[in-house]
C-alpha cells in the first residue's frame, strides 16, 4: 500500500472515491451523494488544493500496488475551528482491518505538522464505533462537544481533538 497526496489533475479519482464513498456509507458524511454529484470538474480540482477558508488544504489516497484507490483523507481549514480538520475520511469495506485507515489519518496529521499545526480536529458519528475506536487508537480523544449531522440533523456527531506530538 502506498498513500500519496492528490493534486487538481487527479480530480477523476478524486470524484470517483469520493462519490463511491457517499454511495457506499452516506450515513458518515455531512455532504450527500446528489450534492457532490453536481460538482463541475473546476469544483473538484478546486477541492484538491484549496480549502473552504481559501487556504491550502491536503487529499490523501491508499492505492494497493496495482494503483487501485483503497481509501481517502482531506484535511482543511474551517471556519469553526484554528486546527485543521480531517473530513471525508473513507475506505472501502474490502480494504478494512489492514490498516489503510491508520496510515490515511498518519498522513494528514503528518501534513498538519508540517504545516505548523499543533493540533487536528474531527467529527465523527455518534454511532460508527469502528471509526471512533480508529481514531482513539491514533492519539485523537472526544472533547464531550456533540452536535448534528448536517446532512441528517436525526444523527449526532462527536467531535475529537488530537494534539500532535512534537517530532
Amino acid at each position: 500500500m502506498r498513500i500519496r497526496q492528490l493534486h487538481a489533475d487527479d480530480w477523476e479519482t478524486y470524484r470517483d472515491l469520493r462519490l463511491e464513498s457517499l454511495t457506499a456509507n452516506p450515513e458518515a458524511f455531512a455532504s450527500t451523494h446528489e450534492r457532490e454529484a453536481s460538482f463541475d470538474e473546476a469544483t473538484w480540482r478546486e477541492r484538491l488544493t484549496t480549502g473552504p477558508l481559501g487556504r491550502p488544504n491536503g487529499v490523501f489516497v491508499a492505492e494497493d500496488e496495482s494503483g487501485r484507490p483503497l481509501g481517502t483523507a482531506s484535511i482543511v481549514y474551517t471556519e469553526h475551528h484554528e486546527a485543521p480538520m480531517l473530513v471525508a475520511m473513507w475506505v472501502r469495506d474490502d480494504a478494512r482491518g489492514q490498516q489503510v485507515g491508520a496510515t490515511l489519518v498518519e498522513a494528514t496529521v503528518d501534513w498538519a505538522r508540517r504545516a505548523g499545526d499543533d493540533q487536528v480536529v474531527l467529527w465523527v458519528v455518534r454511532d460508527n464505533a469502528a471509526a471512533i475506536a480508529l481514531y482513539e487508537r491514533c492519539g485523537f480523544d472526544a472533547t464531550g462537544t456533540v452536535d448534528v449531522l448536517p446532512s441528517n440533523p436525526c444523527v449526532n456527531e462527536l467531535e475529537m481533538l488530537l494534539t500532535i506530538p512534537a517530532s
